[in-house]
């Protein structure tokens, strides 16, 4: 008799990286010179 496979799920442990990581308060500022790159360029190429 053939039975088809089933693979035994492995139980995931969270918190694994707990106190490996750190994100920075500031993570989510924009940087201006970086809105320039992408804002400002796209601006020039429509007003030429």
């Amino acid at each position: 008799m053939l039975v088809s496979y089933e693979e035994k799920k492995k139980i995931r442990k969270f918190g694994q990286l707990e106190g490996k990581i750190n994100i920075p308060d500031n993570f989510d500022d924009e940087n201006e010179k970086i809105n320039e790159m992408f804002y400002e360029s796209k601006r020039m190429n429509i007003i030429i």
